[in-house]
């Protein structure tokens, strides 16, 4: 499983001191691999240097759903051998388009594959390899989100993978068994220049995208961003 995975490659965490420095990321939460956009659409978020992968994510989901009192599903502590199980995911109703890709690769298996779910998306999820898996910088750390400290300008994409335990996700996991079945772009810089917009208030946003031809722009590198096939040619 993910967590296995994450749990065999931990590795001691750095604390935060007091007087560390302010940096910024960037930070989305992605469900891609079933045709669909963003739990946690990407965003800059402003924390202290050396801040875990684990503590940036639970506070935007908590963030997000605000009204609920656990909208996430975990095994450790958000600290310490931290594994995201499962997450509320409030457009689970939408329409699945899983790109035929993974489909193929189900298939080539021999394997079951169902589109039931509810409102919670997480580890076994429509599939056996499935859940939540985080990359930075575009490469997957192998370590639990507890055992890794963020540094300034880093863009962390929390994904949600199908098969192969990131095989469709482009994660090479050669020792597992199931190296990757896709090559994907990289879309770290596009991510960020988004981020940069969806941090603005909401009057300076609606100002910029009302300039010109920006909201075309816009609505284009979501639809690039979003898909997994884009190539490296549409994404710069």
């Amino acid at each position: 499983t993910i967590a296995q995975l994450y749990a065999q490659h931990d590795e001691p965490i750095r604390t935060v001191k007091q007087g560390d420095d302010t940096i910024t990321v960037a930070v989305s939460m992605e469900k891609f691999t079933l045709g669909q956009g963003y739990i946690i659409e990407p965003i800059l978020v402003e924390i202290p240097s050396n801040t875990q992968a684990s503590v940036v994510i639970t506070d935007l989901i908590k963030e997000k759903y605000d009204d609920e009192e656990t909208p996430f599903q975990m095994t450790g502590q958000i600290t310490k051998d931290f594994y995201l199980a499962h997450v509320l995911d409030d457009g689970y109703e939408r329409t699945y388009n899983v790109p035929q890709y993974i489909l193929d690769a189900i298939e080539e298996e021999g394997s079951e594959f169902s589109l039931e779910n509810d409102e919670w998306l997480g580890e076994f999820d429509f599939f056996k390899h499935s859940g939540w898996m985080y990359a930075v910088n575009n490469a997957f750390p192998g370590v639990g989100a507890a055992g890794w400290t963020l540094k300034d300008q880093q863009v962390m994409r929390w994904q949600f993978t199908i098969y192969g335990l990131g095989a469709d996700l482009n994660a090479n996991n050669e020792e597992w068994g199931t190296s990757a079945i896709i090559k994907t772009a990289q879309k770290d810089n596009l991510t960020w220049r988004v981020a940069e917009i969806n941090s603005m208030s909401a009057d300076d946003k609606a100002a910029f995208l009302a300039t010109g031809d920006n909201q075309q722009h816009y609505d284009k590198a979501y639809d690039v961003l979003t898909n997994m096939e884009s190539t490296q040619a549409e994404v710069d």
